[in-house]
């Protein structure tokens, strides 16, 4: 059977794995998550692109919305592009990330199948395939794979592959010329697709320096790169001013703010959690930030593992590479053969050492997304392991790890459906997931359901009192089951709090109405800046001051360039805080003399007969009445 024909075997069996295991989910999945920061509500991802505004911005949008948060320009400009071709729902853009997932399993496949060929196993082909098959379906890509927002784990891994694919054919006797320009390019895009990429570039550094035979053909590929590194380095700097991270939440990471041993201890905690992710994917959550890990405060058993793991993986690249040091007369298929034991750990070494927090606190303590490069290697190592075995073994031994792994990614993709789905799993598995319980808690909101989203809301209070996400969610919850009890635990945090805390202070807005709280609610708010209130919220920020009868009401309403007493929106505003503070007379003149004074200003004329509608004393409707006969 020829490679094409093999190859075309393989994608098809790869197609009906990937359908199997995601196939369901994917037909009916939402967006999620991260996907409205990252998609839907974020404003660079647009036709045409707005390409100083991307390389300028976020990864969740311009620089002012979210500043903590690196940018991945390669990743939002295929967004945008797919905007361009009207892929823009949510299955659509799902399609397009199992198709990514596709081209790095049919791109692996070949990269590794080279390899093993000029290495001489016996079965390069099946190895290979093997390999790429166990990584299609791994549970832990459920959330690189599910969710669009994280396409930067498997378009860089990608984008790494191929140029890994570059590397091996130089190391093979390829001409510079050829394959040097397309190692740059790669190596550029995925350094603009996702900033840890960053670790396989000093993974293809040190093959080149450690293999002696064909240093001369790789290191000079390897070099030109520098200067694309150096480049991306100061692009880094300049985007979010700093090089190694970005301001870091303390939710997001909490080893961000602790000390360097507490966060050498707490990344070895991480290293053994990876592992065990690696080779038992149960219980997969989609969050384990907060409390869910709290750092480690002392050496526990699970540090010594994920130090003895660390152990483990440099002594499988030191034994051979010192095997390979002592045979300097072994032919060149040997020393390939060598090369690949010694480099494939080196790969998952460098891929861990960012996660396990063990140089720099990352932008998050830990996601399963995170182990999308290393879980590759991990099946590399496993398919080589069957290389030597006849197919009657290696046949049932495939189906015993394919069939379990599909099922469960299949469990878990389920839940990456909708976001009350994913919510639910996360608080489920992860109950001290304060991000979990809020997440939830909105959701809940959205759907109309808020008497299921207070308790959510007041177990990430108890979680966390000083949270401002906590503030907002839970008034929006109580506020939506008519609790205005359960608002207090939300409000007097809020009210001892300097925090901006906008959305918490535009949600006691709501608060200050419905629960009678008129001067409480606008002492909140009476000190945000003009551009913190959207829409008409100044507007009912001033029916408050007006319904409290807060002395400096009309020094708010000037902040806005109004005039309270001209401006006929004030003027409509002050007289239903007049109405809600039971001045029904007040009201009444207040709202005769703004009709008077603009008689076409239609939306005027609208408000007072909604006001109107609230007079509930007969008298006072046909006094009303005759003042203004137009609007009966």
């Amino acid at each position: 059977m020829t490679s094409n024909r093999k190859l075309l075997l393989l994608i098809l069996a790869l197609l009906a794995l990937i359908a199997a295991a995601y196939g369901p989910a994917a037909l009916q999945a939402q967006y999620v998550h991260d996907d409205g920061a990252a998609i839907t509500g974020n404003p660079l991802v647009a036709w045409p692109p707005d390409l100083a505004g991307i390389f300028s911005g976020r990864y969740f949008g311009p620089a002012e919305r979210l500043g903590d948060f690196p940018s991945r320009p390669a990743v939002t400009l295929g967004f945008c592009l797919e905007t361009a071709l009207g892929l823009t729902a949510p299955l659509a853009r799902h399609a397009v990330q199992l198709l990514l997932l596709l081209s790095v399993c049919v791109c692996g496949y070949v990269v590794l199948r080279d390899w093993l060929r000029a290495a001489q196993l016996r079965h390069p082909e099946r190895t290979a395939g093997l390999a790429v098959a166990l990584f299609a379906v791994h549970p832990l890509h459920t959330e690189a794979v599910m969710q669009v927002a994280y396409r930067p784990e498997l378009q860089a891994l990608l984008l790494l592959l191929l140029g890994t694919d570059q590397l091996l054919k130089l190391r093979l006797g390829g001409p510079l010329r050829r394959h040097g320009p397309w190692l740059a390019l790669w190596a550029a895009l995925a350094l603009l697709s996702k900033e840890s990429s960053i670790a396989v570039l000093a993974w293809w550094g040190a093959w080149a320096l450690l293999d002696k035979p064909s240093r001369q053909r790789l290191l000079p590929a390897v070099l030109a790169l520098l200067p694309i590194a150096g480049a991306w380095v100061a692009w880094r700097r300049w985007n979010i001013g700093s090089l190694l991270a970005a301001k870091v939440p303390l939710h997001d990471n909490p080893l961000a703010h602790v000390e360097p041993s507490i966060r050498i201890l707490s990344g070895l905690e991480l290293t053994a959690r990876a592992l065990g992710r690696l080779f038992w994917p149960a219980d997969l959550a989609p969050d384990y930030t907060f409390a869910v890990w709290p750092p480690a405060q002392h050496l526990s058993a699970l540090a010594v593992l994920g130090l003895l793991g660390l152990m483990a993986l440099l002594v499988l690249i030191g034994l051979p590479y010192r095997k390979l040091q002592l045979d300097r007369d072994a032919n060149e298929p040997q020393l390939l053969r060598r090369e690949g034991l010694v480099l494939l750990p080196l790969g998952i070494v460098l891929a861990w050492l960012p996660l396990s927090q063990l140089l720099t606190p990352a932008t998050v303590q830990f996601a399963d997304r995170l182990l999308t490069t290393p879980t590759l290697w991990l099946a590399v190592a496993l398919a080589l392991a069957t290389d030597r075995l006849t197919i009657k073994v290696v046949a049932p031994l495939s189906l015993l790890l394919l069939v379990p792994a599909v099922l469960q990614t299949r469990a878990v993709a389920a839940d990456w459906t909708t976001p009350i789905a994913l919510f639910e799993r996360g608080v489920r598995l992860q109950p001290d997931s304060l991000r979990m319980r809020i997440n939830l808690a909105h959701q809940l909101v959205l759907a109309g359901r808020p008497a299921e989203a207070l308790p959510q809301a007041q177990a990430a209070l108890r979680l966390d009192r000083d949270d401002p996400g906590v503030w907002s969610n839970g008034l929006d919850a109580a506020l939506g089951a008519k609790n205005c009890l359960a608002t207090e635990g939300f409000v007097q945090p809020l009210e001892k709090t300097t925090k901006r805390a906008v959305s918490a202070r535009l949600a006691a807005i709501g608060w200050g109405m419905q629960c009678r709280q008129y001067a409480r609610a606008f002492k909140l708010v009476r000190d945000m800046p003009p551009q913190a209130f959207r829409g008409h919220t100044a507007l009912d920020a001033y029916v408050l001051a007006v319904a409290g009868q807060v002395g400096d009401r009309d020094a708010f309403a000037r902040r806005f360039v109004a005039d309270p007493e001209q401006n006929p929106q004030w003027i409509s505003a002050a007289a239903y805080g007049d109405v809600v503070a039971g001045k029904s007379d007040e009201a009444i003149g207040a709202l005769a003399r703004a009709v008077a004074q603009h008689p076409a200003w239609a939306p005027l004329r609208e408000q007072a007969k909604k006001i109107l509608s609230d007079v509930a004393d007969p008298e006072l409707r046909q006094r009303a009445a005759q003042r203004w006969p137009e609007l009966k």
